[in-house]
């Protein structure tokens, strides 16, 4: 009741809208993660998703002057919706200034770390401190300089645990709350490229397998009619890739003509 109270004492004009900010916060009032300079009581107000510092839930009030309650209830709704977009998003999102600190960010932009907000305010709350190496991060920020963007580039971020996760990131200059910002999209892609590492790991151990034994491999896609060769299979016929059309047919001109007929006759 107490929190009901305080809610309708802050909104003033405004009850049913209020109302209806509780219903969208399954009957929990906001106020207890508002901070008081944050509540303005001079006018009408209404609440707006926001990212402050410890990146939480939270909602403030801003007054907004002679606006129709109609007008109202269409804010509140709309920021709701882009708020719990913004929070239940999979995909990391991070909103910093120019100077790389941080204004805003999703619980997904932090799992990957092991970090909590609180950690990320200790460590002085500046995006920079994150790079598990300062090249890579130097290297970003230049190609956001020269590009005015970045895409898709993989850098490693540091750890709560002092180890690192590789990630996927993406930045594209924004506005936020007036000023030029950068908006941080990052994708945790540590199992993706370990298990590329593990795939490139496992090739090069079957051509270093067959190279010792001289061995070669091949296989044949019979829907498509293509045909591929190990590097060995190369080496063993003594040409180059570029050297042959990757069909079938075009392996039986390397067959000794007394056996060629024997093998046309096994791959019809």
């Amino acid at each position: 009741m107490e929190q009901g109270a305080r809610l309708a004492t802050c909104v003033g004009r405004i009850p049913a809208t209020a109302r209806r900010v509780e219903s969208h916060l399954g009957g929990r009032s906001p106020v207890p993660y508002l901070p008081d300079r944050a509540i303005d009581r001079r006018g009408p107000a209404y609440v707006l998703g926001d990212g402050i510092p410890d990146f939480r839930s939270h909602v403030r009030y801003r007054t907004i002057g002679r606006a129709s309650h109609g007008a109202l209830s269409d804010a509140y709704e709309s920021e709701f919706r882009y708020q719990n977009l913004f929070e239940s998003s999979p995909v990391g999102i991070g909103v910093a200034d120019m100077t790389g600190a941080l204004l805003a960010c999703n619980k997904a932009i932090l799992e990957p770390g092991g970090y909590t907000p609180e950690d990320i305010v200790a460590l002085g709350n500046n995006v920079g401190v994150l790079y598990y190496d300062p090249v890579e991060r130097d290297t970003v920020l230049a190609e956001f300089a020269r590009d005015g963007r970045v895409q898709d580039r993989e850098v490693r971020y540091k750890r709560k645990d002092g180890g690192w996760y590789m990630a996927s990131l993406n930045l594209v200059p924004i506005a936020f709350r007036g000023q030029p910002c950068i908006l941080a999209i990052v994708m945790d892609v540590t199992k993706r490229t370990e298990a590329e590492a593990a795939l490139r790991a496992s090739e090069n151990f079957l051509r270093l397998s067959q190279s010792i034994g001289r061995i070669g491999s091949w296989e044949w896609n019979l829907a498509t009619n293509h045909a591929r060769w190990s590097t060995e299979m190369y080496r063993l016929h003594g040409i180059e890739p570029e050297g042959f059309n990757n069909t079938p047919e075009d392996y039986t001109r390397f067959v000794h003509v007394d056996d060629r007929a024997k093998v046309e006759q096994a791959i019809a």
